[in-house]
């Protein structure tokens, strides 16, 4: 019995006292429990993770573009440390676990800024909001304490917290290197594009970790070019004032001309091993480039200090700083240079392994966790680094933006949104319900219940009186399918014998007796010999047996309101290649009653 929309509005026409029980049922349940359950409420506390003015920037924003803070997730697990929560456990409740009491509290960052929601529940509002004020009073008291009494506690986490990350880097490193070597085991002497598409890959893994090692340089030559502007900054001013600081353009020419020959060394890497003539051959350039800017910054600096030869003493210590200064911004411009084409011929190769067939997908994969995690590493690293700086400078300065209000509206229970999903549940099980009961139910209501139980087709309806005006439909069905013509013997007989069944059989065998030869006077249709009409049958009795053999085709009686019993049903599947169909016999008030 397939369900559908029919199905659907029978079981509710026919069921609908059993659904609605159950979804009232449903409805009542949840009420209870609903009574039963006490309310939660929620109250939370806003903070403001703000750093030091002057103190680098740790976020993903430089390379996601995003502008998260990833410092202010440290706070998130530091405000539900059990150094945090005993104090407040204590005073709130004694008696309680602090493993259920920790539960009551959730720390949530409001997305896209260094706003921290610490949030709090209880069932009373009040007690609900004194909770998340005592625990962010005690989180503040926690943080100032371990950074007034252990400044280094901050930094030895972090440097863990890189070596960690420095791991799964070094992790990611080696399911890249299986996946080539996987890929070179299984292609071996591979056609002209996969070996391009693999020097692709050797490419831009050899770019990424140069530009790793210069990035690490560039930020040492940065630290040490800041620390001589300072160093310079505090000598006596001896010399000409205003003497200027900057790069004479022809120096800064020779350090374009040297970022320009480091780019094609790395580039050269990739064909020649490092003791090969052609890098032997660019390495010498590069030593006379680098003698050259040597030489100038020396002239350079000479010049400049001349002038004060012969009023002042010069300043021997500033003028070397002022020389190693014009070679640190020197190496700053090279390396910047550097970094820049190697970051063009990044993005080149990226394009061209964009476009690359799609057995890369897996590689392409890895190549996502490498670059995630190459983000994650070097956000752990500047951390690290401004950790450090803050021992000495400052450090994250937290603000009480918010404090907790006491709640007017709980969060848990939800009656309207419970009673709608009760309601739900109660109606499926209610009509799950009555649709066993339709399964299993054999009586006769209807044609449609008749044929679900018979398989055959209802092809009509016998109400009212038993007079030959009532079955006379009969012997036009009869007739219509081919009666006379195709066929010579039918027979009509009740599923099972009832007083109305009988009445129905009677009149048609007074009709069939008053034919005589014909179905009517008034029609031009082909006479049905040998109409034979039972009372009752029975695949038991041999009279009957012998008389279902013999029929061509075959009309069941069958009583509405009647079960179908197991005997009935064998007999309609035995004669169902020669069934007709099916007429319902409507029994009057008093044989319904009876």
């Amino acid at each position: 019995m397939q369900i559908g929309l029919p199905l659907l509005g029978r079981l509710l026409r026919r069921r609908w006292p059993l659904i609605l029980g159950a979804a009232l049922l449903c409805m009542g349940l949840t009420l209870l429990a609903l009574s039963r359950i006490p309310p939660v409420y929620e109250s939370f506390t806003r903070l403001l993770v703000e750093k030091p003015a002057g103190t680098p920037q740790t976020n993903v924003g430089s390379i996601l573009g995003v502008g998260v803070d990833t410092s202010v997730d440290t706070e998130l697990v530091v405000m539900v440390t059990p150094s945090v929560l005993e104090p407040v456990r204590k005073q709130f409740a004694p008696d309680e676990p602090l493993k259920k009491f920790s539960k009551r509290f959730s720390p949530v960052r409001v997305k896209g800024s260094d706003i921290v929601d610490f949030r709090a529940q209880d069932n009373d509002p009040k007690i609900a909001a004194d909770l998340a004020n005592a625990v962010t009073d005690s989180y503040l008291k926690r943080t100032r304490e371990l950074q007034e009494a252990n400044p280094d506690l901050f930094i030895n986490r972090y440097k863990k917290e890189m070596d960690d990350k420095q791991r799964e880097l070094e992790a990611v490193d080696r399911d890249l290197a299986d996946f080539l070597a996987k890929v070179n085991s299984t292609q071996p002497g591979a056609a002209a594009p996969e070996e391009w598409i693999q020097s692709l890959i050797d490419r831009h893994a050899n770019i990424v970790n140069q530009s790793i090692d210069i990035n690490a340089k560039l930020r040492g030559f940065l630290r040490e070019q800041a620390a001589l502007e300072a160093q310079i900054a505090k000598q006596p001013e001896n010399e000409v004032t205003g003497m200027s600081m900057g790069i004479p353009p022809e120096i800064q020419g020779l350090s374009t001309n040297m970022a320009a020959l480091m780019a094609k060394r790395a580039g050269m890497l990739e064909d020649f091993q490092p003791d090969a003539p052609e890098i032997k051959a660019i390495d010498a350039e590069i030593a006379g480039a680098q003698r050259q800017i040597d030489d100038f910054i020396k002239r350079t600096v000479d010049g400049r200090f001349a002038v004060t030869a012969e009023s002042v003493a010069p300043n021997a210590i500033r003028k070397a700083q002022l020389e190693r200064y014009l070679q640190a911004k020197v190496e700053v411009d090279t390396h910047q240079g550097l970094l820049s084409r190697l970051n063009e011929s990044l993005s080149q190769v990226t394009a061209q392994l964009g476009a690359a067939p799609t057995a890369l997908r897996d590689y392409r994969a890895l190549l996502r966790q490498q670059e995630a995690a190459q983000q994650v590493w070097a956000q752990k690293v500047a951390l690290f680094e401004q950790t450090r700086v803050q021992k000495m400078t400052g450090r994250v300065n937290l603000v009480p933006v918010e404090q907790a209000a006491i709640p007017d509206t709980q969060i848990y229970p939800r009656p309207v949104l419970s009673l709608a999903l009760a309601l739900l549940v109660g109606l499926m099980l209610g009509i799950m319900a009555a649709y066993l009961m339709e399964s299993n139910d054999r009586r006769i209501v209807d044609r449609w219940s008749a044929e679900r139980l018979l398989g055959v087709p209802v092809i009509m309806e016998i109400n009212g009186s038993r007079d030959q005006t009532a079955v006379q439909p009969i012997f036009h069905a009869f007739a219509a399918l081919g009666g006379g013509q195709s066929w010579h013997y039918a027979l009509v007989a009740p599923l099972e014998p009832t007083s109305a069944t009988e009445e129905i059989a009677r009149a048609v065998q007074e009709g069939a007796n008053g034919l005589n030869g014909s179905l009517s006077t008034s029609t031009e249709i082909a006479p049905i010999n040998g109409l034979v009409v039972r009372s009752s049958i029975s695949l038991t009795d041999p009279d009957s047996t012998e008389r279902l053999m013999a029929a061509d085709r075959i009309i069941l009686l069958a009583t509405v309101g009647r079960e179908v019993s197991d005997p009935a049903l064998d007999l309609a599947r035995w004669l169902h290649p020669r069934l007709l169909g099916v007429a319902l016999v409507h029994p009057s008030r008093n044989e319904a009653r009876t």
